[in-house]
C-alpha cells in the first residue's frame, strides 16, 4: 500500500513539474525571478551558517587566549611563592655568601694579573733604556 501512494505521489509531483514548466516557458521571467529568489535564499543561510561558524571560531580562540593568561599567572604565583620560601631558607643565604666569595676571588685573580702584567711592562721599559 505504502508503495502505492509513494508511487502517486511521484506521478502527481511529475504532472506538477510539466505543468510549472510549460508555464516558464510561456513566462521565462518568472523562471529567472524563481531562480534570482532561490539564490538570494541560498545566499542568506550560507551567510548565517558561515557567520555562526566565525562566532564559534572567535569564541574557541578567547578560551585559548583566557586559558593561557590564567596559566601565566598561576605560574607567576608559584615562582613569587617559590622566591620567597627560598629567601627565607638558610639554602638562600648560603648561596649568597658563595655568590660574594666568588665575586671576591675573582677580584683577586684580575687584579694580581693586572699588577703581573704592570711588573712585565716596567721590565720592558727598564731593559730598553739601558
Amino acid at each position: 500500500m505504502a508503495g502505492i501512494l509513494s508511487r502517486l505521489g511521484n506521478l502527481w509531483r511529475g504532472f506538477l513539474r510539466l505543468w510549472i514548466s510549460d508555464v516558464e516557458k510561456e513566462h521565462p521571467e518568472i523562471a529567472y525571478e524563481n531562480a534570482i529568489d532561490s539564490m538570494i535564499e541560498k545566499y542568506s543561510r550560507l551567510k548565517s551558517a558561515t557567520a555562526s561558524i566565525i562566532r564559534r571560531r572567535e569564541e574557541t580562540d578567547e578560551r585559548f587566549a583566557l586559558d593561557n593568561v590564567r596559566q601565566h599567572i598561576k605560574n607567576t604565583i608559584a615562582e613569587a611563592n617559590l622566591g620567597k620560601e627560598l629567601s627565607e631558607s638558610s639554602l638562600d643565604s648560603r648561596l649568597d655568601a658563595l655568590r660574594s666569595q666568588v665575586g671576591d676571588v675573582q677580584a683577586r685573580n684580575q687584579l694580581a694579573e693586572l699588577k703581573a702584567k704592570k711588573a712585565a711592562q716596567q721590565a720592558q721599559q727598564g731593559n730598553k733604556t739601558m
